[in-house]
């Protein structure tokens, strides 16, 4: 359950039973409120080519910048929350 206005960050994923009352959930965090882990960059890629490739587009080079520039941007905003 998700409260209105919350913002949830690039490769995020959140999961389990409750309310996340955060407003703001970095990128690459895993759980819920109280209990985020780190999402690893090397899985988020390796699930975004599987998920892009499935769907006959190719996970690229520079999409792969993108990942890790997110990553690398978001690093104290995400120890925030783990």
């Amino acid at each position: 359950m998700l409260n209105t206005g919350i913002t949830i960050g690039f490769a995020t994923n959140i999961f389990g039973a409750g309310l996340t009352t955060d407003k703001y959930i970095p990128p690459f965090c895993w759980g819920n409120s109280g209990s985020f882990a780190e999402y690893r960059l090397d899985k988020a890629i390796a699930t975004a080519r599987i998920v892009t490739e499935r769907r006959g587009v190719r996970f690229s080079e520079l999409d792969e910048k993108v990942f890790t520039h997110v990553f690398e941007e978001s690093a104290k905003s995400r120890a925030t929350v783990i």
